[in-house]
């Protein structure tokens, strides 16, 4: 447009870039002799005197251009990868720039003070006025927010157009700056070329501006792109060199061997090199990511003009040619791809514990080596355990794999299969997998009765929540030389249950544990509980009238006044029964039976002492009929018994409920 670089600084004499250029700070790097070979393909553009401008690589995958003359038409063309072009037209002012947009669209600035927006299909949806008049309107750049960033030379601004087609001026640049290239930086933020003032922008997508310094003297700062290291790449039209500038600011110049070669515009290629257009020397220049320049390769046609150059989705970069009204297309020389992984995941983990497995490729085929996105890297632990996940930006490739070995030291291998030119790689790393922790607990036990089977139970599970099945799971009761121990294994829902054939303790509290001795997959656990011990009278069994029964409560079992000191719902017991049951329906007795006796001390009460912990029935009927005394069972009761009992109803039988066991 009117103020492309090419229009906006003619070349002065050689006798002033000389002197410019040898009191320049600037670093020159040399490559080495070789013999590169590129192949250059020209495709014409039908229209003539169009002057293609801007180039970009459309989301059809075909490339998408302007034609600033256009023979008055102005135009947008499109060249398939084979090289046929077709032309779009329709517009209202000249085309300048174009670059993708996110939403899948061609967008690109006009001499109409306007942002035009066109379908892969070619159909023009609008053309946006900018605010302000006069503008200047030059290049255009996607933005990481989802909008197209935009410079005005004239206008000294940069604006933003949203996919809607709402354009706003974000930001007003310091005076004669002269914003040119503009370009999506790797930080999120728009990087741009100040022409005029020689100097790098950035600006943030919140409208946040920061000029850097430190470029040669009459520079005239030109295009601008992201470099295959990440990094910000730009020309230098006027100081024959080519710049790069780092995230935090830092600038480098390398020096283009053909003098006054007028670089314009450049891009990222295929091989990891930096490629730019010398419109002056009629060449396409190769450099290297650590500034030397590798290869100058000659346009076949003379005074081409080369313009805008972007990489296509062949392997290979396509430019405009201004000045002979083609497109062409340069196919890099052949590059020896190598590719390396590294593998940078977890290196231990449990059995059954999900680890996060990374690693990150990149070809190595050129230094630095370059990040390589999108493509599919598998992660074997013990060639058991995989999974898989994609490269992103940096190279870095990552997923979720579960160990199913036992504790040890096992290899984890990432591979890269290869992909198209890419050739696979792999890497090994050490992995120790360790047992997982393991949790067991004892069920609640019931009070357990001296002499009679005792029941007990634990469950086995992996960080207290999964159940971990056919593992031995070994119970003690009591401590010491008198316990009582037995075994089982676990089932599928955790739980082992087993029994003591006979309990013989210590009436009273006392310890059950529980342990899992481990093994390759899970650690030890082990854990302690109290269980009550308890006896039962000898000869029968002790009542209590059920409203004296509460956990808790001090009790009368045995007493001449024992009808005066249980209350029963069922009515006052007869004064003859003393509170000791000879006949049980069943023995031992259970909740839901029922008890008959003789009157008096004729019941036959048990000798002193009674058991510490002894277990008592709940009755809420006494009755008599004739001499026998009767009543039932609602509730069996563990009492702790007080001393000061004897057969003699005199010498009352007291206690404490403790416990319920029924």
């Amino acid at each position: 447009m009117s103020n492309s670089v090419a229009e906006r600084f003619p070349r002065i004499c050689a006798l002033i870039a000389a002197s410019a250029l040898a009191a320049a700070a600037l670093v020159v790097n040399h490559a080495p002799a070789r013999a590169a070979t590129a192949v250059i393909g020209e495709f014409g553009v039908p229209t003539f005197n169009s002057v293609p401008e801007g180039i970009t690589l459309g989301s059809d995958g075909n490339l998408w251009f302007t034609e600033f003359q256009a023979g008055g038409g102005q135009r947008i063309g499109r060249i398939t990868p084979t090289g046929t072009v077709t032309e779009f037209s329709g517009l209202t002012g000249a085309p300048f720039w174009i670059t993708a947009g996110p939403d899948g669209n061609l967008w690109f600035t006009e001499t109409s003070n306007a942002v035009g927006e066109m379908t892969t299909a070619g159909v023009l949806v609008g053309e946006f006025a900018l605010p302000l008049g006069g503008s200047g309107l030059d290049q255009i750049a996607a933005g990481s927010d989802g909008n197209l960033w935009i410079t005005e030379f004239s206008g000294n601004r940069i604006g933003k157009v949203s996919t809607a087609g709402v354009v706003t001026d974000v930001a007003t640049l310091t005076a004669g700056a002269g914003p040119t290239a503009i370009a999506g930086g790797p930080d999120g933020n728009l990087w741009f070329t100040e022409q005029s003032a020689g100097k790098i922008g950035r600006i943030t997508t919140g409208g946040v501006v920061t000029e850097f310094g430190g470029l040669s003297a009459n520079s005239t700062p030109a295009g601008i792109a992201v470099g295959p290291d990440g990094n910000l790449w730009f020309t230098e039209f006027d100081g024959n060199r080519i710049g790069r500038i780092t995230l935090d600011g830092a600038v480098s110049e390398f020096a283009v061997p053909t003098f006054n070669s007028e670089p314009g515009s450049l891009a990222a290629g295929p091989d990891g090199n930096v490629w730019f257009t010398e419109q002056n020397a009629n060449k396409i220049g190769r450099m290297s990511p650590g500034g030397a320049v590798l290869d100058e390769f000659e346009i076949p046609t003379p005074g081409a003009g080369a313009g805008a150059i972007t990489a296509g989705p062949d392997q290979a970069l396509w430019f405009t040619e201004r000045l002979t009204n083609k497109i062409g297309r340069i196919a890099p020389p052949a590059v020896t791809a190598s590719t390396t992984l590294t593998y940078t995941g977890a290196s231990a983990g449990d059995f059954n514990d999900p680890v996060t497995a990374s690693a990150t490729l990149v070809d190595s085929s050129v230094v630095p080596s370059v990040p390589l996105a999108g493509q599919s890297v598998s992660f074997a632990l013990n060639s058991l355990d995989t999974c898989s996940g994609v490269t992103d930006s940096a190279g870095s490739a990552s997923c979720t794999i579960t160990p199913s070995e036992q504790s040890g030291a096992y290899a984890l291998i990432a591979t890269f299969a290869g992909s198209g030119a890419l050739p696979g790689s792999s890497a090994t790393a050490p992995f120790t997998v360790s047992a997982e922790e393991s949790s067991v607990a004892l069920a609640p036990s019931s009070p357990l009765a001296n002499g009679l089977p005792g029941s007990l139970a634990a469950a086995l599970t992996e960080d207290g929540k999964t159940p971990i099945p056919g593992r031995s799971v070994s119970i003690a009761l009591g401590t010491g030389a008198s316990a009582q121990s037995c075994s089982a294994s676990t089932g599928a829902d955790g739980s082992a249950r087993c029994a003591i054939d006979a309990v013989n303790q210590a009436l009273g509290p006392g310890q059950v544990s529980a342990a899992f001795g481990g093994d390759g997959f899970y650690k030890p656990a082990s854990t302690e509980a109290i269980v009550l011990v308890f006896a039962y009278a000898a000869g029968g069994t002790f009542v209590i009238g059920d409203g004296s029964a509460a956990a808790g409560a001090s009790v009368t079992f045995w007493a001449d006044t024992w009808s005066t000191q249980n209350e029963l719902s069922g009515g006052q017991a007869p004064p003859s029964f003393k509170g000791f049951a000879n006949t049980l329906s069943s023995t031992p007795p259970a909740c839901g039976g029922t008890w008959t006796s003789d009157p008096g001390i004729s019941s036959g009460p048990p000798p002193a002492p009674l058991p510490g912990y002894m277990a008592v029935v709940v009755s809420s009927s006494v009755t008599k009929s004739g001499s026998t005394v009767s009543g039932n069972i609602t509730q069996i009761v563990i009492v702790k018994t007080d001393a000061g009992y004897a057969p003699d109803p005199l010498s009352h039988g007291t206690g404490t409920v403790v416990a319920v066991l029924c």
